[in-house]
């Protein structure tokens, strides 16, 4: 069986540049398909799902009526709000409003991206291709 720590928390350094961040997040998110914990990989699937239901809302956001998209993305904005704030209080972290209102533009089309190139570009890290 797995293990689980709920009190841990991995903290790693800045990446140095925007390439060697999304390099990092690629490597990152390409180790799901590997986990042996079913929980880990329904949550990897479920959370890239739903980020790409949202690239997907955004791409056809002239088909819906305002009302319809406003909804969606109102009630989507709420759902990130209240879990974000648990786990920032949990974490006894400071919580910044505007820079998340920024990243509900940016952040499902960055799961997106991120979870296509996981599956077919392979980086480098400490010297080798992976």
């Amino acid at each position: 069986g797995s293990v689980v720590a709920l009190n841990s928390l991995v903290v790693t350094q800045p990446q140095a540049s925007a390439r060697d961040f999304f390099r990092q997040r690629i490597r990152w998110a390409g180790k799901w398909k590997v986990n042996s914990s079913f929980f880990a990989k329904s949550l990897a699937v479920f959370i890239w799902l739903f980020q790409a239901s949202w690239v997907m809302l955004w791409v056809s956001a002239g088909l819906l009526s305002v009302k319809y998209f406003l909804t969606f993305l109102l009630s989507k904005i709420i759902i990130d709000l209240i879990f974000l704030l648990t786990v920032a209080n949990r974490l006894n972290t400071a919580f910044n409003f505007f820079i998340f209102l920024l990243l509900q533009l940016v952040y499902p089309f960055y799961v997106f991206s991120v979870g296509i190139l996981s599956w077919w570009k392979k980086v480098e890290w400490k010297g080798r291709k992976i």
